[in-house]
């Protein structure tokens, strides 16, 4: 049923070419990869593989790291943003403030880096 809502997501979205789209769902389908490009002031894009229960990030200043041993609720977290901001600040991406939620890199540093999720610098998007 997730799969199906995920695919419907894509389907309806107006801004997504037809050639992404097709290579998405059929990821989701035959892969089981997902990737989200997420509204945030610190993450740009949320890639996720099920088989391989690995989660790969890549943040606006351009860095990337695999975080591994990732269950697919965990990703659902990140990309809703399940997280309230410790800190306040702005930049070009973006303004947060203390206990701003959802909150996509507070869902990153809290259920991944805090929780000691295994990871290493680095990684490929999924398709």
């Amino acid at each position: 049923m997730e799969d199906i809502n995920k695919i419907k997501e894509i389907i309806n979205h107006p801004k997504l070419s037809d050639d992404y789209k097709f290579n998405t769902i059929k990821d989701i389908v035959f892969f089981k990869n997902y990737t989200d490009y997420v509204r945030s002031s610190n993450v740009e894009v949320v890639s996720y593989n099920d088989e391989l229960k690995e989660m790969v990030i890549r943040f606006n200043n351009g860095e990337t790291y695999t975080y591994y041993n990732v269950d697919m609720s965990l990703f659902d977290d990140i990309v809703d943003g399940k997280g309230k901001a410790i800190t306040e600040g702005q930049n070009k991406y973006g303004r947060w403030n203390i206990g701003k939620s959802p909150s996509v890199g507070a869902a990153v540093y809290q259920k991944l880096v805090l929780a000691g999720k295994q990871y290493k610098k680095g990684g490929q998007l999924f398709r």
